[in-house]
């Protein structure tokens, strides 16, 4: 829990001096049958950081840049946030999330560990210390949880609302005021001035990309996580702890008075006050702490990526250049069906999982980096090398949109993988259109002091469905098929157009392709799908005479 980190989060820079923090790679593991993603850079004994709530392990890549020289530093996504899955169960209380925490690192090799954790993640990386003292170095804490009964009482029901979808978008509305309030007031449902936290309003655009995106992605799952943390007794903890310990914490934290909470703490307990806004020298006195206490064995290499509980295998294929292309597959019997989605999209919408399927993350989208340039061959070719990468042979592929685009760029540019096309929202579209399009369809998101800007992309995503284009909104631009409008359709949509690395770029690759000229000459079958009387329906005919010219 918390508000206090996302104004100093600082992005990958590859300029960096130090050869070992030259870049944060991403996995995943299965443990026990659940999917569990983590960060990871550096070489040598592991350290192991663990995120507050409801954030991810992004959110910790600043410390794991200054623990990674001499250290191999693993970011976790805690149980049921980031991308990793959930526990079973409504609860988990503390001993639960100590417990996935073992086998974690058991699943990762790792014996002995130094843990680094915040808020949420300082509670487990305590309580694991208690349960397994002999396999933690070290204990670097940042925001340590020590509620009171009464505090459990009375700000618990207020941190744990439900939050579901709605069908006008007003979730948006509320998830963007419950975060903007927090930067002022704690507990954020109570805004008076004996609750006013002496912070500055970060820019938009931060209580979007780590706070209401990471609630998206979370949904739920602090209702779960949060009484566990509220019942958890940190005071008796701290006089217990039997291993080196810093507990750390700004005077800007709404942690911060917890610490004098902490009397009778253990001889190997160190506690430090810090002054608002020293976020960056509280990180560096982790660092410091790990490289003075923490000891051990070199953390082996990761492991390989199993099929979880529901026999999907979700992983990463790794670019020549450190850039990754995600994708989730599941098994089947006969030719592998590639899915690749439209701009904007991400893989796991609309997904058909009867196997076996596997379904990217076009670049730039969901969770794979940036492509190099924003055009369907530039997507196709990092596609090409990921197939390389995983080995994949004689497939069939689908695609969308600019999925679509990109699925027969693909098979151009590797024809002896490609036995099959099945391509949807397809057109030829005129200079004119195009005009239009690159003018309305994508308009640039750009996040608003006020949140209101999502409100927006939700009706802009739903009456997509309604009307071709979306922007025209006449009875002579109606869509003639049954609208898609579920709230979690709509829901899943604004989550991947937020993911997507240039919204505007990703549309322009997709209406500027040649469609009819890179259909042409194509030696592999290809299918055209669409509803009749549906937009996507008028240029049909005209294209699959063009796909029936056989290449000489």
């Amino acid at each position: 829990m918390g508000h206090t980190i996302y104004r100093d989060i600082r992005p990958y820079n590859p300029a960096m001096d130090n050869p070992c923090t030259a870049r944060i790679t991403r996995h995943f593991v299965v443990v026990g049958g659940r999917t569990v993603h983590y960060r990871r850079i550096g070489a040598g004994p592991p350290v192991v950081v663990l995120h507050q709530t409801p954030q991810s392990s992004v959110t910790m890549e600043a410390l794991l840049l200054l623990l990674a020289p001499g250290f191999t530093a693993i970011a976790l996504d805690t149980p049921g946030f980031g991308l990793s899955e959930a526990l079973p169960g409504e609860m988990w209380d503390l001993p639960m999330l100590a417990g996935a925490l073992a086998d974690t690192l058991d699943a990762l090799g790792l014996r002995k560990v130094a843990l680094c954790g915040q808020h949420t993640g300082a509670t487990i990386a305590a309580e694991f210390a208690l349960r397994w003292p002999d396999r933690v170095s070290a204990l670097a804490l940042d925001g340590y949880t020590a509620f009171s009964a009464a505090e459990e009482t009375t700000i618990l029901p207020h941190q744990v609302p439900p939050f579901s979808a709605s069908w006008d978008g007003s979730h948006l509305a509320w998830a963007w005021a419950r975060f903007r309030d927090g930067w002022m007031f704690f507990p954020w449902s109570v805004p008076s001035l004996a609750t006013r936290r002496a912070l500055d309003m970060p820019p938009p655009d931060l209580i979007q990309s780590y706070q209401v995106m990471e609630l998206l992605r979370s949904r739920e799952s602090y209702r779960s996580i949060y009484p566990g943390v509220f019942a958890w007794d940190g005071v008796a903890a701290a006089r217990q702890l039997g291993v080196p310990t810093l507990l750390a914490c700004t005077a800007d934290d709404q942690l911060y008075p917890h610490l004098d909470r902490l009397q009778g703490a253990a001889a190997n307990v160190q506690i430090a006050r810090l002054p608002a806004g020293a976020r960056d020298t509280l990180r560096s006195m982790q660092a410091e702490f790990i490289a003075a206490h923490g000891a051990g064995e070199a953390a082996p290499a990761p492991p390989a990526t199993q099929h979880n509980h529901a026999g999907m295998r979700r992983d990463y294929a790794r670019l020549p250049d450190g850039r990754h292309i995600a994708f989730r597959q599941w098994p089947g019997s006969g030719a592998l069906s590639v899915v690749l989605h439209g701009a904007g999209a991400a893989g796991e919408i609309d997904l058909d999982k009867t196997g076996p399927v596997l379904a990217f993350d076009l670049p730039g989208h969901g969770d794979s980096d940036a492509p190099t340039a924003w055009t369907a061959a530039a997507l196709a070719a990092d596609l090409a090398t990921a197939c390389d990468a995983l080995k994949l042979e004689r497939i069939q592929v689908i695609g969308h949109g600019l999925g679509a685009a990109v699925a027969v760029e693909l098979a151009r540019q590797r024809p002896h993988y490609v036995l099959s096309l099945r391509l949807a929202e397809v057109a030829a579209f005129s200079g004119t259109e195009r005009a239009d399009l690159h003018a309305n369809y994508a308009p640039p998101i750009i996040p608003q002091w006020d949140g209101t800007h999502l409100l927006s992309l939700w009706h802009q995503l739903r009456d997509r469905e309604f009307f071709w284009p979306w922007y025209r909104r006449q009875a002579a631009a109606a869509r003639r098929m049954e609208p898609r409008v579920s709230a979690g359709r709509i829901d899943a949509l604004l989550f991947a157009a937020l993911r997507c690395a240039d919204w505007p770029a990703a549309h322009r690759a997709w209406f500027d392709w040649p469609v009819e000229e890179r259909l042409a000459g194509l030696d592999c079958p290809v299918t055209l799908a669409a509803t009749p009387g549906d937009a996507w329906a008028r240029d049909l005919e005209r294209l699959m005479a063009i796909i029936s010219i056989k290449p000489a």
